[in-house]
């Protein structure tokens, strides 16, 4: 049995003819080949999806750092609009007792 038989006297001997072994053999080749194209197929769908969403995400980062600027600048313009008013408040409050003093002699 270590000399190599023809192909055909293989199938023979293994109870198969030789036109239905290729075909089935040939079959389960191109059966294998479409499901993994297939599977290349939905993989390249779903890559291209993610790099759409990809896309997609950056560009709404993009806009949410616009957005988180102009909040900045105007939360810093209110802050210092604030700490003016709470020093013109202050130097009203220094001027008050004094006033009260000067104006009036009664007032404690």
């Amino acid at each position: 049995m270590n000399a190599r038989l023809p192909r055909d006297a293989l199938h023979v001997r293994q109870g198969l003819r030789p036109g239905r072994f290729w075909t089935a053999a040939y079959n389960a080749r191109t059966a294998f080949h479409l499901r993994a194209m297939s599977k290349l197929q939905d993989l390249a769908d779903r890559v291209e999806r993610l790099l759409l969403r990809h896309q997609e995400q950056q560009r709404t980062n993009a806009l949410l750092q616009q957005q988180l600027a102009a909040v900045t600048q105007e939360r810093d313009l209110l802050r210092g609009r604030l700490t003016a008013a709470r020093g013109r408040i202050d130097a009203l409050l220094e001027r008050l007792p004094a006033e009260a003093r000067d104006g009036d002699g009664s007032a404690s």
